[in-house]
């Protein structure tokens, strides 16, 4: 009896101090992580909408039992532009969070993924940029012949099978 309550009494001081250090990490962890998710959305509108010059308080909407939240996106005369819907959907392991930018008559401009916490080389390369610089034009010599395209903006090949669509498009 004396052992199973001294053994009881260990496990309770250690999961106590695991518990404190979790809570003060939590703590410490909670302002930088708001702030890096603050600057993930605004780099995420600015990406659907370069054009604009600020972008309205959220809002939401019911449909069909769901929850949408938008942002209207406004030009310099405070006209609106464009709307950005911000909703998550379900992933292989995780939720994925996405702003969609769309313009007035419909059509889908940007798609920006803005949190997700898949699985590494796989879900998570749903952000990756598309490359040409592979093994195998390393190896060619096809680095050399590539054209200049500093101004071209690349965006992730996820959000480009849906550039220029209509929602009805994606049904």
């Amino acid at each position: 009896m004396k052992t199973i309550l001294h053994y009881g009494l260990v496990l309770l001081i250690i999961a106590g101090v695991a518990g404190v250090g979790l809570s003060f990490v939590d703590n410490l962890t909670k302002g930088p992580i708001a702030e890096a998710q603050s600057k993930r959305l605004e780099e995420g509108q600015k990406l659907a909408f370069p054009s604009a010059s600020s972008f309205g308080e959220l809002k939401k909407f019911e449909t069909d039992g769901k929850t949408i939240e938008y942002y209207e996106v406004f030009d310099e005369g405070k006209n609106v532009i464009g709307y950005e819907l911000l909703y998550s959907v379900g992933g292989y392991q995780s939720r994925i969070k996405v702003l969609t930018g769309i313009e007035p008559d419909g059509k889908v401009v940007a798609i920006r993924v803005l949190e997700q916490a898949e699985t590494p080389g796989l879900g998570a390369e749903v952000d990756a940029l598309p490359s040409s610089d592979t093994i195998f034009s390393a190896i060619t010599g096809l680095f050399s012949k590539k054209e200049d395209k500093s101004e071209e903006v690349q965006i992730p090949w996820f959000q480009a099978q849906f550039s220029g669509k209509t929602p009805e498009d994606l049904i």
